[in-house]
């Protein structure tokens, strides 16, 4: 799940320069431990650019001058504010808001910078089964 969000969060980065993430785990230490610095994570893709990551700043950014910031689903109000391109809503069944965060329908957190802002949903089959819509 993780090798598969940081292969589209790498791809979408390298097809749009300049391009804002939301990188969003169920806390700051888990997105930045697995979404980041894992074995599956973004800097330890093989095949692909390594952004800069400036840890203090919750930042990574690409040579084409992408950026990703980390966000914690356990405080989802902070993703008001800053406008994304693309969001990697991860283990959200571990989130205490779940779901219902506001992150996940909209999130640019207001405006959308483009109308095609794009959520990538990892470990969503964790989450219908916390609903008991799948079978574990």
């Amino acid at each position: 799940k993780t090798r598969m969000g940081a292969e589209w969060v790498s791809a979408m980065a390298a097809q749009h320069p300049g391009a804002r993430f939301a990188l969003v785990g169920a806390t700051l230490n888990e997105a930045r431990q697995v979404m980041v610095e894992g074995e599956s994570g973004l800097l330890s893709l093989p095949y692909s650019e390594r952004p800069a990551y400036e840890p203090s700043l919750r930042r990574l950014t690409w040579a084409n001058q992408a950026t990703a910031t980390l966000f914690s689903g356990a405080e989802p109000e902070s993703l008001r504010g800053p406008q994304h391109d693309f969001a990697w809503a991860d283990e959200i069944a571990k989130w205490p808001s779940g779901i219902a965060a506001p992150s996940i329908p909209n999130p640019t957190g207001g405006t959308a910078v483009d109308s095609e802002a794009r959520v990538a949903l990892v470990a969503i089959l964790q989450y219908f089964r916390l609903l008991g819509i799948l079978a574990t």
